[in-house]
C-alpha cells in the first residue's frame, strides 16, 4: 500500500545521507523538514537554491513515484495532514510531533564535520511575487522553481503563479497530452502551500505570455528558470512601456546529482521535462505490451 511519510533532519552534516537513507518502496509523498538553520535566508539566493538543488537531487526517483517536498520553515514542528509514517533514528521515536505516526527506522550514518556556509549577500524577500508556467506532470525541476519561488516571498506576503489555459498549448510538444488545467492549477497551489504556509497564493489561468506579470504594479519581482529567463526580461520591457515600475528577475538553475545543472532522465538519457514526460505517455503500449501477432496452432 502507498503511504506518506514526514523526515526530520536533525544535523546539518547528516542531510544527504539521510535522505539517500529513506526508503522508497510505496513512499507516495515524502515532506522534508531540513536542520534548523540548513533552508536559511541568511545565505543568499544562490546558497540557498545550491541547497534546495542538493536536496530534490537527493530523493530523486527517475519513475516519479515519491512527490518529495521540501518544507521551508525552521521549525522541527508540525505533521502534514496526510502524513502517515515517520522517518528517523531509533532515539528520535518519541518525538512529540510524530508520535502518532508508523516509525520507519533508518540507518544510522556517520555525520561528516559540517562546513562553514560560504559568506553572501542575505536573501532579499519581497511582499509580491509573480511566475508562470505549464506545470504539466509537476516534476522535480518544477518543484525546485516553485519552492525557490515561495522562499523569495516576504512573510505574509503573496505568490501569483500563473498556469497556462488551453490557448497557449497549442505550441506546446504533445499539447493535447497536457493534464486538464483544473489538475495542474490544484497540484501547484497543493504543493505551495505545503512547502510554505504563509504565504498568499493565487494561481490564475494564462492565455497569453505574461498574466499579471504586465498588469500588476504591485509585483516586485519574477521568479524564471534559466530557459524562461529572456521571458522575465519581456515583462519588463512591456511594463516600462506601460510606465509601471520594474520587476527583479530571479533565475533558478536546474537540477542535478550535484544540486546545480541539469538533472538527466536516467531512462532516456535527456533533460527532465514535462515533453519528455509526454513523450514517454505517449510510448506506453496501452495493452500493457501483449503480443497481438498471430501463431500458429501446434
Amino acid at each position: 500500500a502507498m503511504h506518506r511519510g514526514i523526515l526530520f533532519v536533525r544535523y546539518r552534516e547528516s542531510v544527504q545521507h539521510k535522505l539517500a537513507a529513506v526508503p522508497r518502496a510505496g513512499l507516495a509523498r515524502l515532506y522534508i523538514h531540513l536542520p534548523p538553520g540548513y533552508v536559511s535566508y541568511e545565505v543568499g539566493l544562490q546558497e540557498l537554491q545550491a541547497r534546495l538543488a542538493a536536496a530534490y537531487a537527493a530523493v530523486f526517483d527517475p519513475a516519479g513515484v515519491t512527490d518529495a517536498r521540501v518544507v521551508l520553515s525552521d521549525s522541527q514542528q508540525g505533521v502534514p495532514d496526510d502524513a502517515d509514517t515517520y522517518y528517523g533514528f531509533a532515539d528520535e521515536a518519541g518525538d512529540a510531533a510524530v508520535g502518532q505516526l508508523r516509525f520507519h527506522e533508518l540507518p544510522e550514518t556517520a555525520r561528516q564535520p559540517s562546513e562553514a556556509p560560504p559568506a553572501g549577500t542575505p536573501l532579499q524577500r519581497y511582499d509580491a511575487v509573480c511566475m508562470g508556467g505549464t506545470f504539466d506532470r509537476l516534476h522535480v525541476g518544477h518543484k525546485l522553481l516553485l519552492t525557490v519561488a515561495a522562499a523569495v516571498v516576504a512573510p505574509g506576503g503573496r505568490l501569483a503563479c500563473g498556469v497556462t489555459g488551453d490557448v497557449m498549448l497549442k505550441e506546446k510538444t504533445l499539447g493535447e497530452l497536457v493534464e486538464p488545467q483544473g489538475i495542474r492549477i490544484a497540484r501547484v497551489l497543493h504543493f505551495l502551500r505545503s512547502v510554505r504556509p504563509d504565504v498568499t497564493y493565487d494561481c490564475p489561468s494564462l492565455s497569453d505570455p505574461f498574466g499579471p506579470s504586465i498588469t500588476d504594479p504591485a509585483l516586485l519581482a519574477i521568479v524564471v528558470s534559466e530557459e524562461t529567463r529572456a521571458g522575465g526580461a519581456k515583462c519588463n520591457e512591456v511594463r516600462a512601456e506601460r510606465s509601471m515600475p520594474g520587476m527583479d528577475v530571479i533565475t533558478t538553475g536546474l537540477v542535478d546529482g550535484g544540486g546545480s545543472a541539469e538533472l538527466a532522465s536516467e531512462a532516456a538519457g535527456d533533460k527532465l521535462s514535462s515533453s519528455t514526460l509526454r513523450k514517454q505517455v505517449l510510448a506506453e503500449p496501452l495493452d500493457g505490451g501483449r503480443d497481438w501477432s498471430r501463431k500458429r496452432a501446434p
